[in-house]
């Protein structure tokens, strides 16, 4: 449920007003963020006055949990998303969390840009095509550079995962 809290006062109604200009609702409820964003998708606007020095940028889901979920706002606190839509900035969607929280909520929904191997979601390489580079390596002869580019990575990859570096995981 969407509350008023005791400091919305302390938001002038323009920016709300913008906030609500700014979205486009799609079917799973999300107010998506349509003004400027992150290179991860992250709604920004820019609060304050130019012209007295108090301008600065905040994130938008961060301000939607401060005026409709009355969050105060604290850097140690994240606003995460039960959408996992980082555009999203309903307040339905907000739940607040630590690091930690935000972390398991991450790995949870698998995004976590740690995971490892395939699971990452990036990565050029399966578990067996891992193998088949430590074999190439150990019975071809060939160099890092040459296998590199017949799996079509970099040859500091390769180079990592013949020395345990990356791909550990992997026997």
């Amino acid at each position: 449920m969407i509350v008023r809290p005791a400091q919305f006062g302390k938001i002038p109604t323009p920016i709300i007003q913008r906030l609500l200009l700014h979205r486009s609702i799609d079917a799973t409820g999300c107010w998506n963020w349509t003004g400027d964003r992150s290179q991860k998708g992250y709604g920004r606007i820019t609060v304050g006055s130019r012209a007295l020095g108090t301008n600065k940028t905040v994130w938008v889901h961060r301000l939607a949990a401060e005026i409709w979920k009355g969050f105060v706002p604290n850097p140690t606190v994240y606003i995460c998303h039960h959408c996992d839509n980082p555009s999203c900035f309903n307040p339905e969607h907000l739940f607040t969390g630590t690091s930690l929280d935000n972390n398991r909520d991450c790995k949870a929904k698998g995004r976590s840009p740690k995971a490892m191997g395939i699971l990452n979601g990036a990565s050029k390489l399966d578990d067996g095509k891992v193998i088949e580079i430590r074999k190439t390596k150990e019975t071809s002869g060939l160099s890092d550079r040459e296998i590199a580019k017949a799996f079509g990575v970099s040859q500091t990859l390769v180079s990592r995962i013949l020395r345990g570096k990356a791909w550990a995981h992997v026997a």
